[in-house]
């Protein structure tokens, strides 16, 4: 839940309230210009939009700056101080209970997210609305300015008043708070120039120039509703806001000072008319900028999510290159390796099967013979079998190792290297290589 940041120093805090008790009665004071009946009621409410958006971003220790205010422009407009003060705490009270509403079911509105965000804001302007025109309307009848007769009239323009200044001007205060810091292109502003051209335009031939006249004006009222797309397609929410809050006044003023589509002989007639042609712009709007933002952001997520996709299985493609060069690298080093081992290996049997002199056997784990050279098969009754008992018998009979070993009879040696005798176990001189 968000907040305006607000300086808590005590000094900041009065001219922060001071400025709110300002705007609130200066506004006040120009929408008093539109009342109907002249004094008290007003078709459109600003200072109700006012005073929820400042609840909303300064919190609910600005309400002393929305009482001030409040009760100050009634003042002026009520001979009774206490209907004055009852007015400006009902007028606190719907923007306290408004504002606390909205950040419970919706959060800081500085975007509407979708357009259930939209429904939701403006069931709570409705609501909310109530407060203020029941104890303002109670407050005036008590005063004596208004007879019992004239409550639900009243009561209803009450309403409706601040539930479209609800609608209309809090959400167009509150974007702004939000705006992007960032400019517009050239041809953005040159749209946007354009856009504005044609919706003043527009505006007087709907609502000032006269041509209901002629009964023309259910339809002239359609050509608003191409503007308001264009601004919900190609603008921001504030845009949007700004284009609804221009037609809204456009209506207002129109219809009451001038023959604009909904004047009549009826007052309540030309209110429901007019409550229902604002609502509807401003919804409408609000909505389809809702949507088409969520469908954007949704656009734009799904693009992200492409392009880390993309990333990840670039990285992952070049991780499984790496892998498989070294792969193909440990491959080409095993190869090499077997091909030296196996030159090495026939190396060594080429070296072995060349000696004729000794006997050279090759032992399994188990300890048996398993090949032999050409060396032991020469030596002379001494040629091993192949199976796995004589080897054995062979590797574990000393005597028989002599005579497997002994390659031919030798010459006596010197007496430097010594011999043995038939008592030590060979019958003549020769290397021994087993146990006598």
């Amino acid at each position: 839940m968000q907040q305006l940041a607000i300086t808590r120093g005590p000094f900041s805090y009065a001219a922060q309230l001071a400025v709110l008790a300002v705007l609130y009665f200066a506004v006040a004071k120009l929408s008093l210009l539109l009342a109907i009946p002249p004094g008290y009621a007003t078709a459109v409410w600003p200072p109700s939009g006012l005073a929820v958006a400042a609840i909303l971003l300064g919190g609910n220790r600005m309400w002393p700056g929305v009482w001030l205010g409040a009760t100050l422009a009634n003042l002026t407009v009520q001979a009774s101080g206490v209907a004055a003060v009852l007015i400006g705490t009902g007028n606190t009270l719907e923007a306290l209970v408004g504002a606390a509403l909205i950040l419970r079911l919706i959060g800081l509105p500085q975007r509407f997210e979708s357009g259930e965000d939209v429904f939701t804001f403006a069931a709570i302007a409705a609501v909310t609305s109530a407060v203020a025109a029941t104890i303002g309307v109670s407050a005036v009848g008590v005063a004596g300015a208004m007879s019992l007769a004239d409550f639900a009239a009243n009561w209803w323009t009450w309403w409706q008043g601040d539930a479209t200044g609800i609608i209309v001007f809090a959400p167009l205060i509150l974007f702004w708070t939000a705006r992007p810091s960032r400019g517009w292109s050239t041809s953005r502003k040159f749209e946007a120039t354009s856009f504005a051209l044609v919706l003043a335009a527009a505006g007087y031939i709907v609502f000032g120039s006269g041509m209901t006249s002629l009964g023309f004006s259910p339809a002239l009222l359609l050509l608003t509703f191409p503007l308001i797309i264009w601004a919900a397609l190609r603008f921001e929410q504030l845009e949007v806001a700004a284009a609804i809050t221009a037609l809204c006044v456009m209506a207002i003023v129109y219809t009451i000072v001038g023959p604009g589509p909904f004047a009549s002989s009826s007052v309540n007639a030309s209110l429901l008319l007019l409550l229902a042609f604002i609502s509807i712009v401003a919804v409408t709007g609000l909505v389809l900028r809702a949507v088409v933002g969520q469908v954007r952001r949704a656009r734009d997520a799904l693009h992200r999510a492409h392009d880390e996709l993309e990333i990840r299985v670039s990285l992952r493609t070049r991780e499984l290159e790496q892998a498989n060069d070294a792969l193909r690298q440990d491959i080409v080093m095993r190869s090499k390796l077997e091909e030296d081992l196996r030159r090495s290996e026939e190396k060594f049997r080429l070296l072995v099967g060349g000696i004729r002199d000794y006997a050279v056997f090759m032992l399994d784990p188990e300890g048996r013979i398993a090949s032999w050279n050409a060396g032991a098969e020469s030596i002379r009754d001494t040629r091993p079998r192949r199976s796995s008992a004589s080897t054995s018998r062979v590797s574990t009979r000393g005597r028989r190792w002599k005579a497997i070993f002994r390659r031919r009879s030798w010459k006596r040696p010197n007496a430097s290297v010594g011999s043995r005798t038939k008592a030590g176990g060979c019958a003549r001189t020769a290397p021994c290589f087993g146990p006598t």
